[in-house]
C-alpha cells in the first residue's frame, strides 16, 4: 500500500497539470470564438495591487508570529521575514508611484 502512494502522487500531479492545460486551452478557444483576444491582459486596479501587497505582508507577519509562538524552526522566521518585507516593499512602492 505504501508503494502505491508513491505511484499515485506523481500521477495525480501529472493529471492535475494536464487538466489545467486543457481548461486553459478551452478558455482561449472560447474567447477566440467570441472574437476576443485571449492574450490581452486586464490591468490590475490600484485597489487590487494594494490588497495583494497587504495580504503578502500579512502572511509574512503570520509566519513570523508562528515562529515566536512555537519556537519551531529558524526557517519559519526566515520565510516570515522575507515574505513580510516583500509585502512591505510592495506597499511602499504602491504609495510612491
Amino acid at each position: 500500500m505504501e508503494t502505491m502512494i508513491w505511484i499515485l502522487i506523481p500521477l495525480a500531479g501529472i493529471g492535475l497539470g494536464a487538466l489545467a492545460i486543457y481548461t486553459e486551452h478551452r478558455r482561449k478557444m472560447a474567447m477566440i470564438e467570441k472574437g476576443l483576444n485571449p492574450d490581452a491582459r486586464k490591468e490590475s486596479t490600484a485597489q487590487e495591487k494594494l490588497s495583494g501587497a497587504l495580504v503578502t505582508a500579512g502572511v509574512g507577519a503570520a509566519f513570523t508570529l508562528f515562529y515566536f509562538l512555537t519556537g519551531t524552526s529558524a526557517w519559519a522566521l526566515l520565510v516570515g521575514l522575507i515574505v513580510f518585507f516583500v509585502g512591505l516593499g510592495r506597499t511602499i512602492a504602491f504609495f510612491y508611484r
